[in-house]
């Protein structure tokens, strides 16, 4: 039996460029971290001005958001390969963020 993910916030998040392209869809259990992550590792991170945070009740609630948003948003740094029609399901909670580029963004100085 799958272990449950009831109560487990998880946070799905898309970054826009300064134009407001969408660039990347992402889903992440602490999304600050994930994007200091891709602040090194990737290359659409220089172009995003906005980051569009959505917080989900269950892991499986944001996979379903995330999917339906990379098949039907068409996001210019996601593949499309593994992606599968699915349900939308809305989102407990919404924040937007203005999204300055700096190497050290999320760090806690």
């Amino acid at each position: 039996m799958a272990k449950s993910d009831a109560g487990v916030e998880t946070f799905v998040y898309r970054a826009f460029s300064s134009s407001g392209s969408l660039l990347y869809v992402g889903i992440a259990s602490d999304w600050k971290r994930r994007l200091k992550q891709h602040s090194k590792y990737s290359r659409w991170y220089r172009d995003a001005g906005t980051v569009r945070v959505e917080v989900y009740s269950t892991r499986a609630e944001a996979f379903a958001a995330e999917s339906w948003a990379i098949t039907y948003e068409f996001p210019e740094w996601n593949g499309d390969s593994q992606w599968k029609h699915c349900p939308f399901i809305p989102p407990v909670a919404i924040e937007t963020l203005e999204h300055a580029v700096v190497h050290d963004i999320w760090s806690n100085d």
